[in-house]
């Protein structure tokens, strides 16, 4: 069971593989919200390696309400199942998320640049200036 308090992204079931090359097992998966329905999802073929794993990506499944995800996979063999959030939707959201906190901190640094090229400017100036003394 997978109890998801912040559900913000669709998830994605994939397993572990031995090749990166092959036909997933024959299995029987199901997979419930907490009213007992199936929740939204699609197939997809995508491959993935996680700390030298070959994972096989198949499943795209978005996320319920309440963020309560029951899951039942049965296979022939015990196979090793992953199940991660899209990385597109995570990316997305931290992005929008630390952008207030980037332009914050972006007025200091474009002030000081500011303030360097007014000094450096007034240093130019004031070097090129050509004094006469009369004595």
């Amino acid at each position: 069971m997978l109890d998801d308090a912040d559900p913000h992204s669709n998830y994605l079931l994939s397993m572990e593989v031995e090749e990166r090359i092959g036909v997933l097992p024959t299995m029987e998966i199901e997979i419930l919200t907490s009213e007992g329905l199936a929740p939204i999802s699609s197939s997809i073929d995508r491959w993935t390696s996680i700390m030298g794993r070959q994972h096989q990506q198949f499943l795209v499944i978005e996320p319920p309400a309440d963020g309560q995800l029951t899951f039942t996979i049965q296979t022939e063999e015990s196979e090793d199942f992953y199940l991660h959030r899209s990385m597109d939707d995570v990316f997305a959201r931290e992005i929008k998320r630390s952008t207030p906190l980037w332009l914050v901190a972006l007025l200091p640094l474009l002030g000081a640049a500011a303030l360097l090229v007014l000094a450096a400017t007034r240093m130019i100036n004031a070097t090129s200036r050509i004094d006469l003394r009369v004595e």
